[in-house]
């Protein structure tokens, strides 16, 4: 998740940068949503998932 963030949403530059398929990031990011009931196409979602993120 964090990678992805960081790479501004683009499955291609986070499959890159966590040398796998951009099919595993797809599957891994919709597990996220899943799991925690958010929906990273929505900007307001997104930005809560950072926050979380950076609370840490």
């Amino acid at each position: 998740m964090e990678v992805f963030l960081a790479q501004h949403g683009s499955w291609a530059r986070t499959a890159e940068a966590l040398h796998l398929h951009v099919n595993t990031v797809h599957y891994r990011i919709q597990r996220i949503e899943t799991l925690t009931g958010r929906d990273l196409s929505r900007l307001d979602d997104t930005l809560d998932l950072h926050a979380t993120l950076l609370c840490r």
